[in-house]
């Protein structure tokens, strides 16, 4: 084997090997970079890195089998490496076709070629190496391969750099707003009814904030969230329809489908509540997580901040991916899945996983920044998405730290203090006396979405016995409010946009109201 064709193979062996793992920058990099705030040269860097590495080494492994001496041992070499690239092909192909029984057959054809391959190798030398001499037409695949993984990867650096450098542009604030009745809207991400208010006795958990806020509120108890995933529910929420699919038509742009309707449109912000209240002429703001809150609504919001932690390479992939990372560390990441006993040396000793570390990071600056809004007080609305209690568990409350060892109810125990910090921040305000507070979330606990991931708990197991429950908290307190009214009926979520809307309206002020309004279709 010539020196071109031995490089040609170590390029697209590396390049089949990148692939899955690369795959959200590669075929669906709207939806991917629709998720990150930060640029992530150096997780591309990373990938190129690890390509490059791979490349050699798969280069070095070909030399040394083209050197083998002639005979079984290097026939049956060659066969089981043919094997193992088509294997790669296999898995590439898997992630692009669709059909249930699309993996099977990819595997059952490779193992097929195995076969073949080593009845010919063990039947007729001459014959074998024919076959082989027949098949290195693919190498120019490869290489056409390689060059699209890499063209795709800088495309992805490119796009995503320019994103950082283009702020949007926010509504100038109105200096002289209307007075209006103030509503604080805090979403808590993945807040499970059950968990916070039917079964912390049982589970030894003790959530102080939002047993002592239930029970100066007007509590729903029989809240039906509006979807299961936040990129839908959170447009749902502030649409008022429920919003079944996203589509990201570039990173920052989306189209939406709403239930009942066959086509896509393009996300409206003037038609969101925030769209009303700024034709109202009030101020309205947002803090939030994951969702580029700044881009799709900045026609309609005069302040804005959000953050997001969203693993570039998804968390069953490649943990450890981030663009705060260098690329040498986001290499290792890449090259070894889980770190094991490198990972401290890649995290320069921090003691927690590299995902804890972007939540603590965006979690700190989103309560900073939440405070910050609470205190400015001009807002007519304020909304905060938390990325609390949301998995992977990343705090402890027995170390009361950030923690890889952490639990969804370890994550509950802080958001019971999250909510306590922005309680006192509220109290403190000199907009408290005219400012009402929503304490909701955007769904469940997915329990069947997380109870396969290698974080799931014992403790978790045991919380989850039960099986999904699907309501989620809706709490309404108005200012000076210190009895609860409960509201068993069933409600669904998506009329919270209407009820936000009566409440800066001045409509629904008292408890008596909402109970009243609450009982309308």
């Amino acid at each position: 084997m010539s020196e071109t064709e031995t490089l040609a193979s170590g390029l697209g062996l590396s390049a089949l090997t990148l692939a899955p793992r690369a795959e959200p920058l590669l075929i669906h990099l709207n939806h991917t970079l629709y998720h990150q705030k930060d640029p992530v040269t150096s997780v591309v860097m990373g990938m190129l890195l690890s390509g490059m590495l791979l490349a050699m080494a798969y280069s070095f492994g070909v030399l040394g089998l083209s050197l083998l001496p002639d005979g079984w041992v290097k026939r049956l070499s060659i066969a089981f490496s043919v094997f193992a690239a088509t294997q790669l092909s296999c898995h590439v192909l898997a992630r692009v076709l669709e059909g249930k029984y699309v993996p099977r057959i990819l595997q059952a054809s490779a193992y097929s070629v195995l076969t073949v391959l080593l009845i010919i190798a063990l039947r007729s030398a001459s014959r074998f190496y024919g076959v082989i001499s027949r098949l290195r037409f693919l190498l120019t695949g490869g290489v056409i391969f390689a060059l699209v993984v890499v063209g795709q990867l800088a495309r992805a650096a490119a796009v995503s750099y320019q994103l950082s450098r283009q702020p949007p542009r926010l509504a100038p604030a109105f200096t002289d707003p209307p007075t209006s009745p103030r509503v604080i809207w805090i979403l808590f991400d993945e807040l499970s009814y059950k968990q916070v208010f039917d079964s912390t006795p049982a589970l030894g958990l003790h959530l102080p904030h939002f047993e002592a806020l239930q029970h100066a509120s007007v509590s729903f108890r029989n809240v039906t969230p509006a979807g299961y995933w936040t990129e839908e529910v959170v447009p749902s929420l502030f649409l008022g329809s429920v919003v079944k699919h996203v589509t990201a038509v570039t990173p920052r742009k989306v189209s939406i489908r709403i239930e009942g309707s066959a086509a896509d449109v393009p996300f409206d912000p003037k038609a969101t509540i925030f769209g009303d209240l700024r034709a109202a002429g009030l101020n309205t703001a947002i803090v939030g997580w994951s969702n580029p809150y700044c881009d799709l609504l900045a026609p309609v919001l005069t302040t804005c901040v959000w953050q997001s932690d969203i693993p570039v390479l998804g968390r069953m992939t490649s943990e450890g991916v981030s663009g705060s990372q260098t690329a040498l560390e986001n290499s290792l990441a890449i090259l070894t899945r889980r770190l094991g006993a490198l990972r401290p040396w890649v995290n320069r000793g921090s003691g927690i996983m590299p995902d804890v570390v972007e939540r603590k990071r965006s979690y700190d600056a989103l309560i900073s920044a939440a405070i910050c809004e609470i205190h400015d007080g001009t807002a007519a609305l304020l909304f905060i998405h938390l990325p609390v209690p949301h998995p992977p568990g990343f705090y402890s409350r027995r170390l009361q730290a950030f923690s890889s060892s952490g639990t969804y109810l370890d994550n509950l125990a802080l958001a019971d203090q999250t909510l306590h910090v922005l309680l006192k921040a509220i109290a403190k305000s000199s907009t408290a006396n005219a400012t009402a507070v929503i304490v909701t979330s955007d769904h469940s606990w997915r329990i069947g979405l997380w109870k396969s991931a290698p974080q799931w708990s014992s403790e978790e197991a045991s919380a989850s016995a039960e099986g999904f429950d699907p309501r989620i908290p809706l709490l309404v307190h108005f200012p000076g409010q210190s009895q609860e009214l409960d509201i068993d009926r069933p409600f669904r979520a998506v009329r919270t946009r209407s009820l936000i809307e009566l409440m800066v309206g001045g409509t629904l002020s008292s408890p008596d109201s909402i109970e009243a309004w609450s009982k309308l279709p």
